[in-house]
């Protein structure tokens, strides 16, 4: 019997283990080099925007039809600039504006960036007489008037008359108004300034005067 057992057992073939599975490397790490990416600190970061807002309306007031032509070839031909500062809470966050030139700090998780701002050229409607803005005024036709800037002397209703309506108006009184005149007259000047009027200018109007008017916009 154990003879059998034996040459049984030669006979069999014999089993060699299984290998094991191979082991997976472990992925390798790249460390990203010293000039793949610059990171810049959140609060360090300084952004320039430009934005192009509505142009400004302003009506013009006066009889002579050569200043009309001259005031609104002037307006038509020029642009407002001016810079705000504004400040982004975080990044991607739209920009809030602060008060204009008014400077930000940013902060150590915010960004700050300088805010250009450039509006289209104005829109300027001539009229020939202060009665007849008045009446375009009152029928609602010259919608959205950023400004009117008029003649001081005019037939039928001044400069001053109308400037004294508008400001007696609940509904027009927010409007800046702007008195020119050819004549240099202080107690004129003091009179319009007094009644509401935001400057007064010397005719004829200048392109240097076009920063004044706009300082005066609201």
């Amino acid at each position: 019997m154990s003879l059998q057992i034996a040459m049984a057992a030669a006979a069999a073939p014999s089993v060699s283990p299984s290998p094991s599975p191979a082991t997976a490397p472990a992925p390798k790490v790249v460390s990203p080099k010293a000039g793949d990416r610059k990171v810049v600190p959140v609060d360090a970061v300084e952004v320039e925007l430009k934005l192009e807002l509505e142009e400004k309306h302003v009506l013009a007031v006066d009889d002579s039809s050569v200043d009309r032509a001259v005031i609104a070839k002037i307006l038509r031909s020029s642009k407002y600039r001016g810079e705000q500062s504004t400040h982004f809470s975080s990044i991607g966050d739209p920009p809030i504006c602060s008060a204009a030139n008014e400077r930000t700090t940013s902060s150590r998780h915010g960004r700050k960036a300088k805010l250009t701002v450039v509006s289209n050229l104005f829109a300027v409607t001539t009229v020939e007489s202060a009665t007849r803005a008045l009446e375009l005024l009152a029928l609602g036709l010259l919608p959205d008037v950023n400004m009117i800037i008029t003649d001081y002397w005019m037939p039928g209703m001044t400069g001053y008359e109308l400037l004294k309506h508008v400001k007696e108006s609940s509904e027009l009184r927010e409007i800046p108004v702007v008195i020119m005149s050819s004549e240099n007259v202080p107690t004129r000047i003091t009179r319009c300034l007094e009644e509401g009027a935001e400057d007064f200018l010397l005719k004829p109007v200048r392109p240097s005067d076009v920063s004044r008017l706009c300082s005066r916009i609201r």
